[in-house]
């Protein structure tokens, strides 16, 4: 379970990097980054 977190933070602290350098283009990447999160939420519910 731990480790499934700690993949999380990581993945939310990339995340941040690109949409703090230009928040108008990726709020509309955004989307699309947040429905590939919650399938890969879905995938470690599984591994985990």
């Amino acid at each position: 379970m731990s480790e499934c977190l700690i993949l999380t933070h990581i993945f939310l602290e990339d995340l941040q990097k690109p949409i703090a350098m230009n928040v108008f283009a990726n709020s509309f990447i955004l989307l699309t980054i947040l429905s590939f999160y919650a399938l890969l939420i879905a995938k470690m519910h599984h591994i985990c």
